[in-house]
């Protein structure tokens, strides 16, 4: 805190081991900063300098000359050659501005400082934490990668820690924030966030092959994946925020509380119950009741956001995923099975959307207990698509939030809501009835192939809203539906507040 820089620092070229079966650990400590050049054999050379110089001293005596040949450096990415890196909290790496990582741990609770393109490969296994960020210096002239670094450091962006923000490192709300020009996830890689972590981003987001990124707990604000020009998420890969919302028992203020072995409510529940804003969620997933052992974890809240530009793309083909954790059962002498957690928030707002995909906010499934100490199904959460240039039917991929199971003959939870907003900004905006002026209003509530459910997939008013118009109303097989009550009705003194 009060002497941030003051740090030992340590400059390496090349890492090797003495064993050929030996690969080294490289562990960046708390004040210290590790820099780690790249330089291996073969490296290319770059800027090729020759001079000479001549004196003579007097007439009759030797002169002398000083020539400089040639200055190396590597051009290529840096390939992790370490089994580890590790950037320990108040640790500094500064890195070549392209890094792959194959077959090796990458551990960041520290400051990354260089990098702009970030590779993870099979074999890679990535953490970041609350603790660390990406510090990038977007004040710089004449940087490559300038146009991204302001990008990622203004409010469009807002990923990463920067020069401009006047510090020069990460430190206080910047850290949990992590912003690059490229991040790609191939093969088997897995790129985890620990709790806390606040924001990723890069001007190109890819999770390809079977690749994932899983986000970590995060239940008081809703983690932004933001892309300027391009997110993919691949066939075989995902983006899970499975489990991120509130844990065992707890919810945000505005949900229902549940008892034990309840399941968690967030897109329906019994009539008046439901919480959450359908055209706009941000709420994480309300969590199950306890049983014997603690309710499944609501589904985090995500903002997919990718809509810098008209042109700016989000492509899914793989999953996107913010679901309740199922309640945990078993018929063991006086057991009770806690509750399902709810599906959480998932909110895209994306100039264009393409895929056939998997989206969803899923509850979590009921369980079996010992006798008759089963527990409750978590509902199904809110999801909302903002697409301005393209619409429902460009994507040709599943959006969904179901409830979870319920276990026998139970009674099922209700689904949640799925909203499209398409091609916002191009009606007349209403405070109460289209608050982002969208061309067309559609609301989706399906419980797939679930049981018929008593309970009501629910529409609730923001603020003093009195009034709800929807343009396309699609309900599947035996499901309930309403809109939120006024709190306060009296059919003779305010038979109009309604």
């Amino acid at each position: 805190a009060t002497m941030p820089d003051v740090r030992t620092s340590v400059l390496l070229g090349n890492v090797t081991a003495r064993a050929a079966t030996t690969r080294p650990v490289v562990h960046v400590p708390a004040g210290t900063t590790v820099t780690l050049a790249g330089l291996v054999d073969g490296s290319s050379s770059v800027g090729r300098t020759r001079t000479w110089s001549s004196l003579t001293v007097s007439p009759g005596e030797a002169s002398w000359a000083t020539e400089v040949l040639e200055r190396t450096t590597v051009v290529g990415p840096l390939e992790v050659s370490a089994a580890s890196l590790s950037v320990e909290e108040h640790g500094r790496a500064v890195l070549p501005p392209s890094v792959v990582v194959r077959g090796a741990a990458l551990s960041v609770s520290g400051e990354l400082v260089g990098v702009r393109s970030l590779t993870l490969d099979s074999g890679a296994v990535a953490t970041f934490s609350s603790t660390g960020a990406t510090w990038v210096n977007d004040t710089a002239e004449g940087m490559s990668g300038e146009l991204w670094a302001s990008w990622a450091c203004g409010p469009a962006g807002g990923v990463s820690a920067c020069a401009s923000d006047g510090s020069s490192r990460a430190s206080g709300s910047s850290r949990g924030r992590f912003g690059f020009s490229r991040l790609r996830l191939l093969g088997d890689a897995t790129l985890t966030l620990g709790a806390g972590v606040t924001a990723l981003g890069a001007a190109e987001v890819s999770v390809l092959d079977t690749s994932t990124l899983t986000l970590g707990s995060l239940a008081s604000q809703q983690f932004r994946l933001t892309a300027r020009d391009r997110m993919q998420v691949a066939v075989g890969a995902s983006v899970v925020g499975d489990g991120a919302g509130f844990t065992s028992g707890t919810q945000d203020a505005s949900c229902p509380s549940v008892g034990g072995r309840g399941g968690g409510v967030h897109g329906g529940g019994p009539q008046g119950s439901a919480c959450g804003d359908y055209e706009w969620p941000v709420l994480a997933g309300s969590a199950g009741g306890a049983g014997t052992n603690a309710g499944g974890a609501g589904g985090g809240s995500l903002l997919l956001l990718c809509n810098a530009t008209a042109t700016s793309e989000l492509d899914v083909n793989g999953t996107v995923s913010v679901n309740g954790v199922n309640g945990i059962g078993s018929t063991g002498y006086n057991y009770q099975a806690s509750g399902g957690g709810s599906g959480g928030s998932l909110l895209v707002v994306a100039s264009r959307l393409s895929g056939t995909g998997m989206l969803s906010a899923n509850g979590g499934a009921g369980a079996r207990g010992y006798s008759s100490y089963h527990s409750a199904p978590g509902s199904g959460g809110r999801v909302a698509m903002h697409v301005t240039g393209s619409g429902h039917a460009a994507f040709r991929g599943t959006v969904r939030a179901i409830a979870g199971a319920a276990y026998s003959t139970l009674p099922q939870a209700a689904a949640g809501t799925v909203f499209w907003c398409e091609s916002p900004g191009s009606a007349p905006q209403d405070a109460e009835t289209n608050r982002f002026g969208c061309g067309v209003r559609r609301v989706e509530v399906d419980n797939g192939d679930l049981a018929v459910s008593s309970q009501l997939a629910q529409l609730v008013a923001s603020g003093s809203q009195q009034r709800f118009e929807v343009d396309e109303l699609h309900l599947g097989p035996g499901v309930r539906f309403s809109v939120q009550a006024p709190t306060a009705f009296d059919a003779a003194t305010m038979p109009d507040v309604r």
